[in-house]
């Protein structure tokens, strides 16, 4: 049995980070996902979580990554400022993202990030080596015996879901969709079809409004495309840990194939 396709979660909550005692089972760190799989690494969104990240890669320089990004928004870019294998040498990180809706690259959002005085040091004196691929929605890219194929889902935020085959695995990280729209439906309906495990970001407001019709689009969309598990991240920053646990016990009754993100989970399958 082949086991080399681990997923771990490093951070799961969207907007902002939400440290303390109601949220520490689920977590508080913004979307970082990390994937080990045949023989890469790849990590996905670089919130507050990649700092985490970070720290327990320390262990295992020299370390070489590719790092994909959804979109610049600030939860998904905030913690590579504090990503600190970036600034050691011998470390070697390859960063795709598509530009903005201003044509700014992805690699002008980084850096502008670090400029003061948001941060005391710019982006240049990170002693690894990183290599910016700009990335345009549809490419398809071979990393080793590792597919990534990525879509465009959310036109107004420019963001990017990415799916992951290798033999015959296939994890798709989609946690930015709008499926009301026919547009980003058919999306997502394309990049995830038939996927063994589907990410997606959990309904919005939920603090607010946490009715079953939230859910059953996005229930029923998996079900009917054939993804074989659905897990929910990017959680409402407002939403703690009782809210959350409340929710998925309640949605698993009915549909046991579905799970909420916890921050440090990490999920293994066998090709």
């Amino acid at each position: 049995m082949n086991t080399a396709f681990a997923i771990k979660f490093w951070g799961v909550r969207d907007q902002v980070p939400t440290p303390g005692q109601e949220t520490y089972r689920f977590g508080g760190n913004t979307p970082c996902l990390e994937m080990n799989v045949g023989g890469e690494r790849l990590i996905f969104d670089g919130g507050t979580g990649l700092r985490v990240l970070g720290n327990a890669l320390l262990a295992q320089m020299p370390v070489e990554a590719h790092l994909f990004f959804t979109h610049a928004n600030w939860d998904r870019i905030q913690g590579f400022p504090f990503f600190v294998p970036a600034f050691i040498p011998g470390n070697h990180f390859h960063i795709h993202g598509t530009a903005t809706h201003e044509g700014k690259s992805f690699e002008e959002k980084l850096v502008k990030q670090m400029h003061g005085p948001n941060f005391p040091v710019p982006i240049h004196v990170m002693g690894s080596k990183l290599e910016f691929h700009p990335l345009e929605a549809g490419d398809i890219l071979d990393i080793g015996a590792v597919q990534v194929s990525s879509r465009l889902l959310h036109h107004q935020h420019q963001a990017i879901g990415y799916r992951v085959t290798y033999q015959n695995i296939a994890v798709v990280y989609a946690t930015d969709s709008e499926i009301t729209e026919p547009e980003n439906r058919l999306a997502l309906q394309e990049l995830a079809a038939g996927a063994d495990v589907l990410i997606l970001n959990t309904p919005r407001d939920l603090a607010k409004n946490s009715d079953s019709s939230l859910w059953r689009p996005l229930i029923d969309f998996a079900e009917e495309i054939n993804v074989k598990k659905l897990l929910f991240s990017s959680h409402d920053p407002n939403c703690d840990d009782p809210q959350l646990e409340e929710m998925e016990v309640n949605l698993r009754r009915s549909h046991p194939h579905l799970q909420f993100a916890k921050e440090g989970e990490v999920l293994k399958m066998s090709a």
